[in-house]
Protein backbone atom coordinates (compact mmCIF):
# COMPACT_ATOMS: atom_id res chain seq x y z
CA UNK A 1 0.00 0.00 0.00
CA UNK A 2 0.92 3.65 -0.22
CA UNK A 3 0.49 6.66 1.99
CA UNK A 4 -2.75 8.47 1.44
CA UNK A 5 -2.82 12.12 0.45
CA UNK A 6 -5.35 14.28 2.25
CA UNK A 7 -6.34 17.93 2.61
CA UNK A 8 -8.12 17.48 5.92
CA UNK A 9 -6.92 16.28 9.27
CA UNK A 10 -6.86 12.81 10.75
CA UNK A 11 -6.78 11.74 14.34
CA UNK A 12 -3.30 10.67 15.35
CA UNK A 13 0.20 12.02 15.73
CA UNK A 14 2.63 13.38 13.17
CA UNK A 15 6.09 12.25 12.17
CA UNK A 16 7.38 15.16 14.28
CA UNK A 17 6.36 13.24 17.40
CA UNK A 18 7.33 9.81 16.04
CA UNK A 19 11.09 10.26 16.44
CA UNK A 20 11.31 7.61 19.16
CA UNK A 21 9.78 4.81 17.11
CA UNK A 22 12.19 1.96 16.26
CA UNK A 23 14.34 2.70 13.22
CA UNK A 24 12.87 -0.15 11.14
CA UNK A 25 9.33 1.18 11.73
CA UNK A 26 10.38 4.71 10.74
CA UNK A 27 11.98 3.40 7.55
CA UNK A 28 8.80 1.45 6.72
CA UNK A 29 6.72 4.60 7.26
CA UNK A 30 9.05 6.63 5.02
CA UNK A 31 8.83 3.94 2.33
CA UNK A 32 5.03 4.41 2.36
CA UNK A 33 5.38 8.20 2.33
CA UNK A 34 7.67 7.97 -0.73
CA UNK A 35 5.04 5.79 -2.44
CA UNK A 36 2.38 8.38 -1.58
CA UNK A 37 4.49 11.24 -2.95
CA UNK A 38 5.06 9.21 -6.12
CA UNK A 39 1.28 8.77 -6.48
CA UNK A 40 0.70 12.53 -6.00
CA UNK A 41 3.34 13.33 -8.63
CA UNK A 42 1.78 10.85 -11.08
CA UNK A 43 -1.53 12.65 -10.49
CA UNK A 44 0.26 15.89 -11.39
CA UNK A 45 0.58 17.43 -7.92
CA UNK A 46 3.72 18.75 -6.17
CA UNK A 47 3.29 19.26 -2.40
CA UNK A 48 5.96 22.00 -1.90
CA UNK A 49 5.85 21.93 1.92
CA UNK A 50 6.62 18.36 2.93
CA UNK A 51 7.87 18.20 6.54
CA UNK A 52 7.41 15.97 9.61
CA UNK A 53 4.44 18.04 10.82
CA UNK A 54 2.61 17.36 7.54
CA UNK A 55 2.79 13.58 7.80
CA UNK A 56 0.04 12.28 10.08
CA UNK A 57 0.18 8.78 11.49
CA UNK A 58 -2.90 6.74 12.34
CA UNK A 59 -2.91 4.69 15.54
CA UNK A 60 -1.62 1.73 13.49
CA UNK A 61 1.16 3.97 12.12
CA UNK A 62 -0.20 4.43 8.61
CA UNK A 63 1.11 7.71 7.11
CA UNK A 64 -1.12 10.36 5.60
CA UNK A 65 0.55 13.25 3.78
CA UNK A 66 -1.39 16.33 4.87
CA UNK A 67 -1.70 20.03 4.09
CA UNK A 68 -1.50 20.40 0.36
CA UNK A 69 -2.11 24.15 0.91
CA UNK A 70 1.02 25.09 -1.06
CA UNK A 71 0.55 22.30 -3.58
CA UNK A 72 0.91 23.14 -7.22
CA UNK A 73 -0.22 21.34 -10.32
CA UNK A 74 2.93 20.26 -12.12
CA UNK A 75 1.73 21.40 -15.56
CA UNK A 76 -0.19 24.56 -14.59
CA UNK A 77 1.22 28.06 -14.43
CA UNK A 78 1.76 28.95 -10.81
CA UNK A 79 -0.89 31.47 -9.89
CA UNK A 80 -0.90 30.36 -6.25
CA UNK A 81 1.94 32.58 -5.15
CA UNK A 82 3.37 36.02 -5.70
CA UNK A 83 6.09 35.87 -8.33
CA UNK A 84 9.39 35.07 -6.66
CA UNK A 85 7.86 34.78 -3.19
CA UNK A 86 9.40 32.17 -0.93
CA UNK A 87 6.68 29.87 0.33
CA UNK A 88 7.22 26.79 2.47
CA UNK A 89 9.23 25.85 5.54
CA UNK A 90 12.91 26.89 5.25
CA UNK A 91 14.44 23.88 7.03
CA UNK A 92 12.83 21.46 4.56
CA UNK A 93 12.89 23.34 1.26
CA UNK A 94 15.45 22.73 -1.49
CA UNK A 95 17.79 25.47 -2.73
CA UNK A 96 15.65 26.27 -5.79
CA UNK A 97 12.62 26.93 -3.57
CA UNK A 98 14.70 28.83 -0.98
CA UNK A 99 15.96 31.06 -3.81
CA UNK A 100 12.40 31.77 -4.98
CA UNK A 101 13.04 30.19 -8.40
CA UNK A 102 9.40 29.19 -8.92
CA UNK A 103 10.04 27.92 -12.44
CA UNK A 104 12.39 25.28 -10.97
CA UNK A 105 9.84 23.91 -8.49
CA UNK A 106 8.68 20.46 -9.56
CA UNK A 107 8.65 16.91 -8.25
CA UNK A 108 12.34 17.26 -7.36
CA UNK A 109 11.29 19.82 -4.74
CA UNK A 110 9.37 17.13 -2.85
CA UNK A 111 12.26 14.65 -3.25
CA UNK A 112 14.55 17.08 -1.42
CA UNK A 113 11.92 17.78 1.26
CA UNK A 114 11.36 14.06 1.79
CA UNK A 115 15.12 13.65 2.34
CA UNK A 116 15.17 16.60 4.75
CA UNK A 117 12.14 15.15 6.58
CA UNK A 118 13.85 11.76 6.91
CA UNK A 119 16.97 13.57 8.16
CA UNK A 120 15.02 15.49 10.82
CA UNK A 121 13.13 12.45 12.11
CA UNK A 122 16.03 9.98 12.06
CA UNK A 123 18.58 12.48 13.44
CA UNK A 124 16.10 14.22 15.79
CA UNK A 125 17.52 17.46 14.40
CA UNK A 126 16.75 19.64 11.38
CA UNK A 127 19.38 19.45 8.62
CA UNK A 128 19.95 23.21 8.79
CA UNK A 129 19.34 25.60 11.64
CA UNK A 130 19.93 29.32 11.81
CA UNK A 131 19.09 32.17 14.14
CA UNK A 132 16.58 33.53 11.61
CA UNK A 133 14.53 32.11 8.72
CA UNK A 134 16.83 34.03 6.32
CA UNK A 135 19.91 32.39 7.84
CA UNK A 136 18.19 29.02 7.41
CA UNK A 137 17.52 29.82 3.75
CA UNK A 138 21.16 30.79 3.23
CA UNK A 139 22.36 27.53 4.80
CA UNK A 140 19.98 25.49 2.64
CA UNK A 141 21.48 27.15 -0.43
CA UNK A 142 25.17 27.10 0.51
CA UNK A 143 25.92 24.43 3.16
CA UNK A 144 26.01 20.66 2.92
CA UNK A 145 24.12 18.92 5.73
CA UNK A 146 26.22 17.13 8.34
CA UNK A 147 26.20 13.38 7.63
CA UNK A 148 23.12 11.89 9.36
CA UNK A 149 25.26 9.23 11.02
CA UNK A 150 27.20 12.00 12.82
CA UNK A 151 23.96 12.70 14.74
CA UNK A 152 22.65 9.13 14.95
CA UNK A 153 25.21 6.33 14.42
CA UNK A 154 22.37 3.76 14.33
CA UNK A 155 21.37 5.00 10.87
CA UNK A 156 22.66 2.43 8.38
CA UNK A 157 25.13 3.73 5.78
CA UNK A 158 22.71 2.85 2.95
CA UNK A 159 19.97 4.95 4.57
CA UNK A 160 22.39 7.84 5.05
CA UNK A 161 23.19 7.61 1.32
CA UNK A 162 19.45 7.69 0.44
CA UNK A 163 18.93 10.81 2.58
CA UNK A 164 21.96 12.66 1.21
CA UNK A 165 21.13 11.80 -2.41
CA UNK A 166 17.56 13.06 -1.91
CA UNK A 167 18.98 16.27 -0.38
CA UNK A 168 21.45 16.99 -3.19
CA UNK A 169 21.71 20.70 -3.96
CA UNK A 170 21.26 20.08 -7.69
CA UNK A 171 18.07 18.50 -9.06
CA UNK A 172 20.06 16.29 -11.42
CA UNK A 173 21.89 14.69 -8.49
CA UNK A 174 18.67 13.77 -6.64
CA UNK A 175 16.47 10.78 -7.21
CA UNK A 176 14.46 11.38 -10.40
CA UNK A 177 11.22 10.32 -8.67
CA UNK A 178 10.06 9.13 -5.24
CA UNK A 179 9.64 5.54 -6.47
CA UNK A 180 13.35 4.59 -6.25
CA UNK A 181 13.49 6.04 -2.72
CA UNK A 182 10.70 3.66 -1.72
CA UNK A 183 12.51 0.80 -3.47
CA UNK A 184 15.85 1.62 -1.80
CA UNK A 185 14.17 1.81 1.62
CA UNK A 186 12.37 -1.48 0.97
CA UNK A 187 15.68 -3.13 0.04
CA UNK A 188 17.25 -1.91 3.23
Amino acid sequence: GTATASKGSAAGSTMASAVNLPLNELLDIFMKVAQGIEAAHKAGVVHRDLKPQNIMLTSDRWPYVMDFGLAKAIQAESSLSVSGAIMGTPAYMPPEQAQGRLDAIDGQTDIYSLGATMYAVLCKKQPFTGQTPMENLMRVCKDEPAPPRSHNPEIPEQVESIILKAMSKENADRYATAHPIAEDLKRH
